[in-house]
């Protein structure tokens, strides 16, 4: 595998050339080694730091480093259809069209005939309505079944949440869990129902529009204090 050597120092060159520079990393012959060993499985840790990584410097307002770190989670998008073109599966700009149809299909009040005059939860629900077509031709009927196993827990649970919601799921009263765990008599059953619980808890944080990352921010600030109480009292 070449590459163009022109266009890799080219500054002006933009898109082109962090692909160039990428294919140039993989390259069997003369790119790196730490480079051309990686695959898709190891990689995907390093996708996920990244995201946090922006999402750290979102948080912070620090602008520098968010321009600095959205290179970075480019980098892995970058990486991953270059690894994918070279098994012929599929290359950048597949996955650019891809991303374009989506946004289209799943704007119709923008480019298409539909009037755009819609309140923010309408939209919502249209936006639901047309997952759900999608989930179909993917022959994905469940309402949850597109929601990735391997998102942090607690996101899962939260998007867990979100989706029977829109579709007029409720949650029983909480009274019903001490009802129920009077009745437990094996771990299991306890288990079983603690998960409930947490998932309740999930559920209160998302018809309150809590941010979950402030509930754990709190959490675990509240954790701290605690500790700290208690290791005043041991020491």
């Amino acid at each position: 595998m070449s590459f163009d050597e022109n266009l890799i120092n080219n500054p002006s060159k933009g898109m082109p050339r962090l692909l160039e520079i990428m294919r140039a990393l993989r390259d069997p012959e003369k790119g790196c080694p730490w480079d051309i060993e990686q695959n898709f499985k190891t990689i995907a840790p390093y996708t996920i730091e990244e995201a946090y990584e922006v999402a750290d410097a979102i948080e912070r307002e620090h602008w520098k480093d968010l321009k600095n770190e959205l290179g970075d989670l480019l980098l892995q998008t970058v990486y991953h259809t270059q690894i994918a073109e070279e098994e012929n599966l599929f290359n950048f700009n597949d996955v650019i069209n891809q991303i374009s149809e989506k946004m289209i299909q799943r704007h119709p009040h923008v480019f298409g005939e539909e009037n755009r005059n819609k309140s923010a939860s309408q939209q919502i629900k249209d936006w639901e309505s047309i997952k759900a077509k999608e989930r179909a031709q993917k022959n994905q009927t469940g309402v949850l079944d597109d929601v990735a196993i391997n998102l942090p827990a607690l996101v899962r649970s939260l998007k867990l949440q979100k989706r029977p919601a829109r579709v007029g799921f409720d949650w029983p009263d909480i009274f019903i869990f001490g009802f129920l765990l009077c009745r437990c008599h094996s771990f299991t059953q306890i288990y079983w129902l603690l998960s409930l619980i947490l998932q309740w808890c999930s559920f209160l944080l998302e018809v309150s529009s809590v941010d979950y990352s402030c509930y754990v921010f709190w959490c675990c600030r509240i954790t701290g204090d605690v500790f700290s109480l208690s290791g005043d009292r041991l020491g």
